[in-house]
């Protein structure tokens, strides 16, 4: 995917996910070295939230795992008045890819950088 690049990756266990970590590392052209989780499965947001603040140092994370923790984390991360707010509520499919952009992982912080549903 153009333009990505992660300092960290956390990812589930799950064969589905270890399948998405496959197909981001060809389009990224490198391997990841995920940290799979096993507390990412089924995860809600608040505890999504926890394992993104354990990553301190990582200008870049990349968390891979399932819904609906990771729409929920999503828009728990984004500011309320960010104008794409609404495509973001709309849904999050399976595999969709959203790129938030904050300086501390708190409610509200972030700008909806990316959203690109398969």
């Amino acid at each position: 995917m153009e333009g990505l690049a992660f300092d960290h990756v956390i990812a589930s266990p799950a064969r589905r996910v270890e399948g998405t970590i496959a197909g981001v590392e060809a389009g990224c052209g490198r391997a990841l070295s995920p940290v799979w989780d096993r507390r990412v499965y089924l995860a809600p947001a608040v505890l999504l939230l926890d394992l993104l603040r354990a990553t301190a140092g990582a200008e870049r994370v990349l968390v891979v795992g399932h819904n609906p923790g990771l729409h929920e984390l999503a828009l728990l991360l984004l500011a309320n008045a960010d104008p794409r707010r609404g495509e973001l509520a709309a849904g999050y499919p399976t595999g969709a890819l959203a790129e938030l952009r904050f300086a501390e992982a708190a409610p509200g912080t972030a700008a909806l950088a990316r959203f690109v549903r398969p």
